[in-house]
Order: structure tokens, then sequence, then C-alpha cells
């Protein structure tokens, strides 16, 4: 072991001093040479004391030398690497595509180890003749043009911390990217395909960088690429790393379903699902407990903040977010459960049942248990955190006088069980219909698209309290809903009729 991390540290010691990659350090150190000048002159004419934080920090955290040396750079060993790497000869060895996707991953680590430590090298070198200190300078107090500390003061206790969460936001985004572009590559085995994802994925960077809105920052890849960028858009670093949690989860079971997307069905899976599941839905419900600390805020104000979705009026990413992770989270985790039945529907099945109708009904009755099980958890958690937590233990809302107990609890209740049964007939039809295993994931990122304001064609989010704080009226959402309902009941009845005829 001793031998063999020995024998790695010599190669990459023998790689980083190649000419490309003094190359590589020399262009990141006259941008940092050209960024110390600029910091200095600043505190001579603020007339404040600086340490090496201040540098070091603003080196790793530049967008400038990120966005437009470093990452695409990046990008261009990403899509070099996954091309030639990918020979069938090399994937009959290894024996999967998941196999060959984490040999990728770990050959890309060692590139981008190597420029994190010529990138980290030349900050370090920026850095000498600074007084150093532990603690946060004088100047990290001031807002600057240059001198990034500013902005992660007020977020992390010391410099160091905010050091590496940059080193490490960075790094988990570009190994992430790298496994997107690996599990494209799989599908596609197409190089121009490729080719033109990471074209296009540098150009979304830049036109993120300057162009889009607030309200959709946090689809902003720049703001992933450096913490500095991220906090001053996102305003919360805890928001970085949800997101960011949540794309590494959905693309670690995209690999895990390479192979086998019947994994889809697996006990294990279907387990380690709810806990991953019930664990985002608590951290949601915390974040917003702490974020709206104020003695005056009560647990129906908590419970409209938290569940308030998107509506025409707009929406926040946090809560758009959380939606998805809410309803969209526990349709898949139903459908775990019911490709098990549609997949499993046999001719003894229908003799045991004698119809498909009473098949149908066998296990819907426990779905619609397990909807209103839901809303009734989402309910109690929620009050429990707030309780705890110190708010007042009452559903009467103080920020938004106009709405009534009973209509809080109406909506969230009520709407929010036809909601659900909305989306659950809705998959029930699509899968039924098509014999793709993936066909219930096409239609969960569907469903996220039409969420978003402006493209609501199907009444989709419509149990989000931001619909009724908007002056929508929450019986005029369940005559909808139920309207829908009954038209899926229909095409099901007619399915079902469909299929009895050609058994």
């Amino acid at each position: 072991m001793v031998n063999l991390m020995k024998k790695s540290f010599v190669s990459l010691t023998n790689e980083a001093l190649t000419l490309k990659w003094l190359l590589v350090g020399v262009i990141i150190f006259a941008f940092g040479l050209n960024e110390r000048v600029n910091i200095l002159r600043e505190a001579v004419n603020l007339n404040v004391y600086l340490n090496k934080w201040d540098f070091f920090i603003t080196v790793i955290s530049n967008l400038y030398v990120i966005l437009y040396f470093i990452f695409p750079l990046l990008l261009f060993i990403m899509i070099r690497l996954t091309i030639q790497d990918f020979e069938y000869n090399i994937l009959i060895r290894i024996g999967s595509y998941k196999k060959w996707i984490y040999r990728v991953q770990k050959k890309f680590f060692k590139y981008l180890f190597l420029i994190l430590v010529i990138w980290i090298g030349c900050a370090a070198l920026l850095t000498l003749g600074i007084p150093y200190s532990i603690y946060w300078s004088e100047g990290s107090k001031i807002e600057t043009v240059h001198n990034l500390s500013w902005s992660l003061r007020s977020k992390f206790a010391t410099p160091i911390i905010a050091a590496i969460a940059q080193i490490l936001v960075f790094s988990i985004t570009i190994q992430w990217i790298q496994l997107v572009f690996s599990l494209v590559y799989t599908f596609s085995k197409n190089k121009i395909a490729i080719s033109l994802i990471g074209v296009f994925t540098y150009l979304g960077a830049i036109i993120s960088f300057k162009i889009l809105p607030a309200s959709m920052q946090w689809v902003a890849l720049p703001n992933y690429l450096s913490v500095y960028h991220g906090i001053s858009n996102l305003h919360s670093f805890f928001t970085i790393i949800l997101i960011l949690m949540g794309l590494i989860i959905l693309s670690v079971f995209a690999v895990v379903m390479v192979d086998k997307p019947h994994i889809l069905t697996s006990s294990m899976f279907s387990k380690m699902g709810v806990m991953i599941y019930a664990l985002l839905c608590i951290v949601g419900i915390l974040f917003e407990v702490i974020n709206l600390q104020d003695e005056k805020i009560t647990i129906g104000d908590i419970l409209i903040e938290t569940f308030q979705g998107t509506s025409h009026a707009g929406y926040s990413y946090l809560s758009y977010l959380y939606y998805i992770i809410v309803y969209f989270g526990f349709l898949y985790l139903v459908f775990v459960y019911l490709e098990r039945e549609i997949s499993g529907i046999s001719y003894y099945k229908i003799i045991r049942y004698r119809s498909f109708f009473k098949w149908f009904w066998s296990w819907f009755g426990k779905i619609c248990v397990a909807v209103i099980s839901l809303l009734c958890i989402l309910v109690i958690v929620t009050c429990t955190i707030a309780s705890i937590a110190g708010y007042t233990i009452t559903f009467k809302s103080n920020i938004y006088h106009n709405l009534s107990v009973n209509t809080i609890l109406y909506h969230f209740l009520i709407n929010g069980f036809l909601q659900l049964m909305f989306y659950v007939l809705m998959g029930f039809i699509v899968s039924w219909v098509s014999d793709n295993s993936l066909s219930i994931l096409i239609l969960i990122g569907l469903l996220c698209l039409v969420l978003l304001p402006g493209i609501n064609v199907v009444p989709v989010g419509l149990n989000g309290f931001g619909h009724i704080l908007i002056g929508e009226s929450s019986y005029s959402t369940t005559i909808l809903l139920v309207v829908f309902i009954v038209l899926q009941s229909l095409m099901i009845y007619w399915l079902f009729n469909k299929k009895e005829l050609h058994l």
C-alpha cells in the first residue's frame, strides 16, 4: 500500500513538472499576481490591515479565472478522457457500465487533484511577505472590488473554513459534471454529442453568469464553482450544499440504473429511498424554521412558507425545490412499489382478483392511506420542530391575516390529498401504457418543468400555498382537481376494458 502511494505520488509529481502543467501554473500565477497588486492598492487607499487569507481566498474564489481558464480546461479534459477511455474491450474486461463510470471518475480525479495542487500552490506563493493570522483581517470587513473575503466573513467563522468550503464545493461540482458526462456517453456513445454538450455547458455557464434573474440563480453553474459568487446570489452556503446533495443523489441513482433499470424495484433501494426522502423533508422544514426566526411567527406561518410551492405571481428556488422533493419524491417512491404490481401482473393475478378493477383497488386503497399519512406526518413534524424552536403553537397566521385556520388546513390536507391523487393516477396511466421502466422518471421531469410559473397546462402544484396567497380560491382548486381526477378515472376504466377484451 505504501509503495503504491509512493508510486502514485512520483507519477503525479512527474506529470506536474511537464511543460503543459507548468504553463497552467504560470497563467494562474500571472492572474493572481495582478489581483495581489489590486488588493494591495485598495488596502493602501483605505488604510486597512490585511493578512494572507485575503490574497489566498481571492485567488481560489475569483470567478473570472475559474470561468475563463480553469473550467474550460477541465471541460476539455473531461470530454477527451470520456471519449478516449470508452472502448468495448475495456467494458468487457471490467464487466459493466457502472464500473466504467467509476473508472473514469477515478482517472479524472487525478487531473482535478493536479490542477488543485497547482492552483493552491500559486495562491500560497502569492501570500509571501504578507502577515499571517488564523482570523479574518480588518480589510475583510470592508466591501471592495478585488478582495473577496468581505462576502465570506459573515458566513464562515474563520478564513480557513471558507477556503476549505471553496475547494470542496468546486471539486464536488466538477466531479459531478464529469459523472453526468460519463452517464450521457454510456447512452449516446456519440463523440459529437458529448462534445456539443460540453460546448453548451460552457456557454450556459458564461450566459448564466451575467443574464439570469435573481429567481433563477439556483440553476446558474457559476454559483457552484465559486462559493463567494454562490453566497452573493443564493445568500446561503446551506442552499449550495442542499442543491449539490440533491444532484449527486439523483446522479448516483442514475449510475445504479445504468446496467439494471429494474433495480428500481429492489426492496433495499426502496428502503434507502424512503430514508433519504424522509431526511430531505425534515431538513427542508428545519431550514424554514431556522430562516423564520421571529417570536411573532406561528406554526401556521411556517406551514405556509415551507409548502408555498409556485404560483403565477412567482416563486423562490427553495420553495420550488422543496415542492419537488416532497410531492414528486413521494410520487417516485409510490412507483418504486407500484412497478412491482404492474410488471408482476399475470393471468394468475387476474384469476385471483377476477378483474383489473378489483386488482386496482387492492393497492390503490393502500396508496390513499399512505397519502393521508404523509400529509398528517408533515403537519406533525412541522408542529414538533416549530414548538421545540419556541414558535407560537397555533395554526392562525400572523403574517397572512386573510387566511383563516380552516383555509390553511383545508388547502394543505384536502387539496394536498387531491393533488397527490392526480399525480399517482397520471403516473399509473403512463406506466400502464408504457413498457419503459424509466417512464416515471421522464414523467417526473416533465412535471418539474410544468411546475414552473407560466407553463401550467395541467393542474400541477395547485396545492402549494402560493396559489391562495395571490387570491385563488382553495375551493375552486378542489373542483378543478376533482374534475381532472374523474377524467383520469374514465381513462383508466377505458384502458382496463380494452385490456380485458384482449385477454
